[in-house]
Order: structure tokens, then C-alpha cells, then sequence
């Protein structure tokens, strides 16, 4: 390797939510995985203690509680096994925790939210939406400054999709498609904040609003053009693009040449479905979605190994501070290994292609 080429700082993240006790599948409907840890304090201090540089990133929530002296009811929705933030950003600087890549706002996982979070037909759920996300935003940035996270801010719309139930059932496309933008916009019009939008074909509805690359390319430049500024990016997660039929490599190509990578990727594997989208990339030509298992990178067979890799070498090209996320579900077995795999093989991937290069 010319040792004046510029390669990518590549850094380990392991979100908390796949060290807890997650839902089994089909996703958010099935039993509870025996293994894993409740307590969110715990789990951040045994993979701190496990992988003392990797970092992690957390739901509002779920995994970290917020409180609002205006709205009494919050305290509710968080989870009993959430950490405070003040408890956590006090650990993280005492060196007990992981520092933070990114914080996000669930649309999915409390009362209320399986009829969307930003597009819910109450009030008081759009509420604490917009609560939620200015909070992660908040947090996000609070911790970028006191040296102890990365600014990063993740917005999954989960169940603000396209339903075959409930209310959003009734909504159109372009509606909903102006709502979310209408909403991201108030939030980001007065802060500096970046937000990640994670695009995913079909679940936990039948179609998410924002299912394609071409579909998030399009609406995160139709948001930037009303803000006048880089407000959002891509966050890609391989596996989802994989299950809309795209192999993670010509996502990546994508997102790229549109200039819409933030740093952070989440980082697993899939099979690759057969299905053909419209130019647009919003409505199904033929074949369906495959199924989002979240598997280790790399793993799947060796087509899936070679793609990833190729994407690797994408990025790493790019000479910038990457974050690799492993959003991955253990699946009955120990998070800690399943973890410990995924990363092994996102760096033999590294090594590969370096290696290749000298």
C-alpha cells in the first residue's frame, strides 16, 4: 500500500438494545429471548468492561429515561430498566461506560406508538414525539461537547410506515411523505444538528413510507433544500438494504455520489431479496421485501461477504472517522459473542482489503 494513501479511522459500536432481552421474530411480535441483560446500567458496564474502545448508542426511553417537568405522564413510557442520563454521563466520564455514538427516539416499543410516533392520530403521541426527538438531539450534542459522544442522532421512522392497520392505513403517501418532512424540518431549523435518517423497505408495516436509497436520497435533499444546509444524512444499514432487493455495495455507491454519508453506518447482513422498485423507488415493481434476520456482518454465504467487503473498501477510501454500528440480533444466542463475531469480521474485511492494497 502507498503509504501517502489516506484510509479510514474505523471505530466498533455496539448498541445497547442487543445486549437486553429483545423480541423475537417476526420483529416486535414474538416471545422474549431468555438471554441477555435487563438492566441498561449493567449491560453498558460489562461492554465497557469487554471492549474498553468500542462505542455504543441507546433509544430514548428504552434504554435511557427522559422526564419533562410539562407533561406528567412521561415517566410511564420509560422503560423500569432505562438508565438516567445524568447517572450515565457521570459514568461514561468516570470511565465506567462506553462513550456515546448516537442517540434516537423509538417509534416503537411503548403504549401508543404501534400508531406511529411523528404521524400518530393523537396529540398527546405527536407530543412526545416532538418531546423525544429534541431531547436525543439535545443529549446527542451535550455529549459531542463534553468529549464524551459523537454528536450522531439516528431517526428510524418504524412504525410511522405505511400500515395494513390502524390509522396511518388511511394515509397517503405524499401526505405522510410532507408530514415527516414538515416535522424534521421544525426540528432542525434552529439547531446545527445533523440527523441520520435509517430507511427500511417493510417492517414493521407493509411498506414504509421511505422504504429505498432513492426513496431517502430524495427526501433528505428535499429537507436539506428547505433548511438551506446539510441537516440530514443517511444513516445505511446493509441489512436494509439488502432485504429491498439492493446489495449493500450499490446503497453505498449511491449514497455516496449523492453526499449523504454522515460517518455513522450500521453494519449486518441479510439475504438479498428479488424485488425490482419503480425509478422512484417507492412503489414494488415485482417480488416482495425479505425478512430482516440482522445477522453478523459478513455472514449469510460468500456473495454476502464479497458485497460487504466491497463496501468496506468504499469507505475506507474516504479517509474520514467512521463509525460501524453492528445492529445485529443475537438470537438466543450469548449478545456478547454474537457481537465479538460481527466485529472480527468487519475487521478481517479491513484487513482484506488493506492488504490487497499494498
Amino acid at each position: 500500500m502507498d503509504p501517502t494513501t489516506k484510509r479510514s479511522t474505523w471505530t466498533h459500536s455496539c448498541p445497547t438494545w442487543i445486549l437486553g432481552p429483545r423480541s423475537a421474530h417476526p420483529k416486535f411480535g414474538g416471545g422474549v429471548i431468555i438471554n441477555g441483560i435487563l438492566s441498561v446500567s449493567d449491560r453498558l458496564t460489562q461492554l465497557h468492561q469487554r471492549f474498553p474502545q468500542d462505542l455504543t448508542s441507546a433509544h430514548n426511553l428504552h434504554e435511557v429515561a427522559i422526564y419533562s417537568e410539562e407533561n406528567e405522564e412521561l415517566p410511564p413510557f420509560n422503560s423500569p430498566y432505562a438508565i438516567s442520563k445524568n447517572v450515565l454521563g457521570f459514568e461514561i466520564e468516570g470511565n465506567d461506560m462506553p462513550r456515546f455514538s448516537a442517540f434516537t427516539h423509538p417509534a416503537f416499543g411503548y403504549a401508543g406508538a404501534e400508531n406511529g410516533a411523528i404521524l400518530n392520530p393523537d396529540p398527546k403521541m405527536r407530543e412526545l414525539a416532538v418531546l423525544g426527538h429534541r431531547i436525543a438531539i439535545a443529549r446527542s450534542l451535550e455529549f459531542k461537547k463534553r468529549g464524551i459522544g459523537l454528536g450522531h442522532v439516528i431517526w428510524w421512522p418504524a412504525f410511522d410506515s405505511r400500515h395494513n392497520r390502524g390509522p396511518l392505513a388511511e394515509m397517503s403517501h405524499d401526505g405522510a411523505w410532507l408530514a415527516l418532512q414538515k416535522f424534521w424540518i421544525g426540528i432542525l431549523k434552529d439547531s446545527d444538528a445533523i440527523a441520520c435518517l435509517e430507511y427500511k423497505p417493510s417492517v414493521p408495516g407493509v411498506l414504509d413510507f421511505i422504504p429505498t436509497m432513492r426513496a431517502a436520497i430524495d427526501f433528505c435533499q428535499e429537507v436539506n433544500l428547505q433548511l438551506g444546509r446539510r441537516a440530514m444524512v443517511i444513516n445505511l444499514e446493509w441489512a436494509h438494504a439488502l432485504i429491498g432487493g439492493q446489495t449493500v455495495c450499490e446503497a453505498t455507491v449511491m449514497q455516496l455520489k449523492a453526499s449523504l454519508f454522515g460517518g455513522l453506518v450500521h453494519v449486518n447482513s441479510a439475504e438479498l431479496a428479488q424485488v425490482d422498485w419503480s425509478d422512484i423507488g417507492l412503489n414494488i415493481i415485482s417480488g416482495a421485501p425479505g425478512d430482516d434476520k440482522d445477522w453478523a456482518v459478513g455472514e449469510g454465504g460468500r456473495n454476502r461477504w464479497d458485497d460487504q467487503q466491497q463496501a468496506v473498501a468504499l469507505l475506507d477510501s474516504l479517509g474520514v472517522e467512521i463509525t460501524a454500528e453492528h445492529d445485529i440480533d443475537p438470537a438466543g444466542e450469548d449478545p456478547f459473542e454474537c457481537y465479538g463475531r460481527s466485529r472480527a469480521n468487519l475487521e478481517k474485511m479491513i484487513a482484506n482489503i488493506r492488504g490487497k492494497a499494498a
